[in-house]
């Protein structure tokens, strides 16, 4: 264990140096214990979310297979799901190297176009306050809070193996 002083020489205006020996020699002087270097941060990257709303990640060279993680900053925007395919900031847990800990968000890091969204399973609800938008190239589907459905495109096509109805309270076309 290292041991660093807190009484340091100090240099006075005259040239001198004064302290130097008492704090190297003097046995009361104040110390404080300094333990082994910090391990090493290392880049990774958030892979997923468990069912349990746990982070799992992977870094090269460290973790080549995902590993749950420990959450200590959260996500930009908070929500740790929309992180999913973003860069993360990992330290080792301590004592288990095969664990880790996030410790910080690369920033500017987008996962847009690398983000994928598998479910299985009977029924899927994706739910927003104010607005959800589903967006490809030119296409796009907006649904409002208001009760409103826009479907936006280069062009829109319908197709029914049966009857195709359109409902409303007032129905206008072209």
């Amino acid at each position: 264990m290292l041991i660093v002083r807190k009484n340091r020489p100090r240099v006075h205006s005259k040239g001198g140096v004064r302290g130097a020996r008492a704090a190297e020699s003097s046995p009361g002087a104040a110390s404080v214990p300094v333990s082994a270097p910090a391990p090493a941060a290392r880049l990774g990257r958030l892979e997923s979310v468990g069912a349990d709303g746990a982070p799992w990640v992977t870094a090269p060279q460290w973790l080549e297979t995902p590993a749950r993680a420990l959450l200590a900053a959260p996500p930009p925007g908070g929500a740790l799901e929309a992180a999913v395919g973003q860069r993360v900031v990992l330290l080792p847990l301590e004592g288990d190297e095969a664990s880790a800990v996030i410790v910080g968000w690369i920033a500017g890091e987008t996962s847009r176009a690398t983000r994928e969204l598998r479910v299985d399973g009977q029924r899927v609800v994706i739910a927003a306050e104010h607005e959800l938008e589903l967006q490809c190239g030119e296409a796009r589907i907006t649904l409002t809070a208001d009760g409103r459905v826009l479907i936006q495109g280069r062009g829109v096509l319908t197709h029914a193996r049966q009857v195709n109805r359109i409902r409303g309270g007032q129905v206008q076309i072209n």
